[in-house]
């Protein structure tokens, strides 16, 4: 939108995003083919989403991303959303709506506290949206660019690799784990 905003004054039209989006999905599995090293997943994490299911805690992903571009870098990474709570920019436009939207799907029938709520993010915009919606937050800085530790996040890890680590600081750190989105 803003590059249309920016280059034509007006946002694209449903048959404009339903192109940009197929052939953005197109260029994925082209480089998926050519490459597939460059879809590997945050070291770990396909682990600790399997530690988190074991110990029956409800996950789920909130992403920017279209969804079909998100479940295709999912399913290069053997990572299935079937019985998380799954939400992008397919359904909300803004990170506040998306998180809210998986929030909603793992808290129906008040199953889960919302306030036991931590979302493990890599981004800025994930750390703001949590601060500004009362959610734990744990930092992910696989690029090592150190920006969430300079904007005060603690944790904040690599990545998922250390699972004791990220358990000890979720289990005795004083933050709840009631349910654990997970940002990729």
């Amino acid at each position: 939108e803003e590059i249309f905003l920016n280059e034509l004054n007006r946002i694209p039209t449903d048959n404009e995003y339903k192109l940009l989006k197929e052939e953005f999905v197109q260029q994925l599995k082209i480089e998926k083919d050519r490459d597939p090293s460059q879809f590997l997943e945050v070291n770990g994490a396909k682990d600790f989403i399997k530690l988190l299911n074991e110990m029956d805690h409800p996950l789920g992903i909130a992403t920017g991303g279209w969804e079909a571009s998100a479940r295709l870098k999912l399913d290069a990474v053997d990572i299935g959303v079937k019985d998380l709570g799954f939400s992008n920019s397919s359904r909300y436009k803004t990170r506040h709506g998306i998180i809210n939207d998986v929030m909603n799907q793992l808290t129906a029938g008040d199953k889960i506290d919302p306030n036991e709520i931590i979302y493990f993010g890599d981004g800025m915009w994930d750390m703001i949206t949590c601060r500004k919606m009362g959610i734990h937050f744990i930092g992910i800085d696989y690029d090592g660019d150190q920006i969430l530790k300079g904007a005060g996040v603690i944790p904040v890890f690599k990545d998922f690799s250390n699972k004791d680590a990220i358990m000890d600081i979720i289990n005795n750190g004083g933050i709840g784990i009631g349910k654990i989105n997970l940002d990729f």
